[in-house]
């Protein structure tokens, strides 16, 4: 019924909140750190964010009423240590950003109203809807202004040089004045503390014979120019 109604827990908040608790407990009890998603609520959308942007022309009322439940409630449970935004504009609650980059929804509500202290980490910036807003230097920035902690970026939505572009800017705001120390240290602060309190698990190389199988199932995007020595780029 809705663009992402086959992953929700239901269609109404009282058939969200309880399995939503439970699922976030059974993944962090076997040491996975789960993520609620996708806020404020992607419930009443009927476009799909990855290829267009969705606009809702709701209140912040309506929404404390209806799609802000299940994080209202999650983001006062102290287990929530992470929750990512979505790509919805809301032009009755900020007609200036998407809630990815808006401080209304995210510092304003979510942290302030909420007391939510827990990192907050973007959608994918590549997706069609918000891809467009990050040719613009100032998004990456505005995204961090906005009470965001980590940038998510998906290899098959965008490519390296783009990322490093979104570094190079907040770099360069940092430096000028325009993006404050404060408000890094503070994002620092909160990623160290989601690391610290995360469960460590063993790595170790896999075998070539099993990176040849993965390959084999989903290959990574190449760039089309060869760097030195023969061999191509990973996007």
């Amino acid at each position: 019924r809705r663009a992402n109604g086959q992953r929700a827990f239901g269609v109404t908040t009282q058939e969200v909140v309880e399995p939503a608790a439970v699922f976030l407990a059974a993944l962090q009890a076997e040491g996975v750190l789960g993520c609620p998603k996708h806020f404020p609520g992607y419930g009443a959308v009927s476009v799909d964010s990855h290829y267009d942007m969705p606009v809702l022309d709701l209140t912040l009322d309506e929404l404390r009423a209806r799609d802000l439940v299940p994080f209202r409630t999650l983001a006062r449970d102290a287990e929530t240590r992470m929750i990512m935004t979505a790509h919805i504009v809301f032009p009755r609650i900020d007609p200036d950003w998407p809630a990815t980059l808006s401080a209304r929804l995210i510092d304003d509500v979510l942290r302030r109203e909420y007391g939510y202290d827990g990192i907050v980490v973007s959608d994918d910036l590549g997706m069609g809807a918000i891809s467009r807003a990050f040719d613009a230097p100032e998004a990456p920035v505005q995204a961090l202004r906005a009470g965001t902690d980590l940038l998510e970026i998906c290899a098959y939505w965008t490519d390296t040089a783009r990322a490093v572009a979104f570094a190079d800017h907040v770099a360069a705001s940092w430096a000028d004045g325009s993006l404050s120390r404060a408000t890094l240290d503070r994002s620092a602060e909160r990623i160290a503390d989601l690391l610290a309190r995360a469960d460590q698990h063993r790595t170790h190389a896999l075998a070539a014979v099993d990176l040849a199988a993965h390959a084999g199932v989903a290959p990574l995007r190449r760039r089309a120019e060869p760097q030195s020595g023969g061999g191509a780029t990973l996007a």
